[in-house]
């Protein structure tokens, strides 16, 4: 589950540099991190994978071209950034990467390279914000040439409706039924239309943080019916301790494993993948208001 987003930010950004160097166009790279199902492998959770994928592989099967990578050769710094900072928005605004492409793309990027790359990475961050009023309907119209009526037509969503989605805050709360019709007449995926992203950039290091864990504490214990005073947080359960034995439930947050109190011990269990991306992105979400002004989750 925990991710090494230096890595994974490093990585973005040299496979946007090996495909600028090796002639794709922005619109080319852009209309796949949009559309391709391979760039859901972070909302997929599948990072892993692409870490170890090696970037000549990954540009032979999504772009259908054979290329040799001169690793000795000099970086494009300005394009190493745009990866990099693509990834960062991800992280710490829990947005797929596929809508932070449609808000900034990279020419927008680009042309913001001087001077936020001087700057501290909370800047970006805000200026994304800003970039994140625009209306994500109206950029996949503008895209496709598609009027409002003639997307009411193909997608049979009211007209009246499908204009309140100009206002990405509705679009967000629309039904499941009106966003697979948008996802399928523009051709991409599902989570461009919806607020949160799936992908959860946690580091147990968070746990670490008293206000973190507190706020993770109160989550898991609501989610497991218990009250939060009988919930524990423990860095490595010890078999034995005789202080954790007044608790119903205890979290280790080495492995991320719940230990439940019985007659004769604790049980020991994980909760399924999604449920536990679900609090922790819940705690983060909370978490990041106490974060000082200026300062990033990562």
């Amino acid at each position: 589950m925990e991710i090494n987003l230096n890595d994974l930010k490093k990585k973005f950004g040299l496979l946007l540099n090996s495909l600028v160097e090796s002639g794709f166009s922005f619109e080319n790279i852009e209309e796949k991190i949009v559309r391709n199902e391979y760039f859901m492998f972070m909302e997929n959770n599948q990072v892993e994978k692409f870490l170890k994928t090696p970037l000549e592989m990954i540009i032979k099967e999504v772009f259908k071209k054979d290329v040799y990578i001169d690793y000795s050769k000099p970086l494009l710094s300005e394009i190493m950034w745009i990866g990099e900072m693509y990834i960062t928005i991800c992280a710490n605004e829990l947005v797929p990467i596929q809508r932070v492409v449609l808000l900034m793309p990279m020419h927008k990027m680009l042309s913001l390279f001087n001077p936020y790359h001087e700057m501290n990475n909370y800047k970006l961050v805000e200026r994304y914000k800003e970039e994140s009023k625009q209306s994500i309907l109206k950029i996949l119209a503008t895209d496709k040439e598609f009027s409002m009526r003639e997307i009411s037509e193909l997608t049979s969503i009211n007209i009246k409706t499908l204009l309140s989605y100009q206002d990405n805050e509705k679009m967000f709360k629309a039904s499941m039924a009106n966003i697979y019709a948008l996802s399928y007449v523009f051709n991409v995926p599902v989570c461009v239309f919806v607020h949160q992203s799936n992908f959860i950039p946690f580091p147990s290091i968070l746990l670490r943080d008293d206000k973190f864990a507190d706020i993770f504490i109160s989550y898991l214990a609501k989610y497991l019916y218990v009250s939060k005073e009988n919930v524990c947080l423990v860095k490595h359960y010890a078999l034995g301790d005789k202080d954790l034995n007044k608790y119903q439930i205890i979290f280790d947050s080495e492995d991320l494993s719940i230990l439940k109190a019985r007659k004769t011990g604790f049980a020991k269990f994980y909760l399924r993948p999604v449920e536990m991306n679900n609090l922790l992105r819940k705690a983060m979400i909370d978490f990041k208001q106490f974060l000082p002004k200026g300062t990033l989750l990562f």
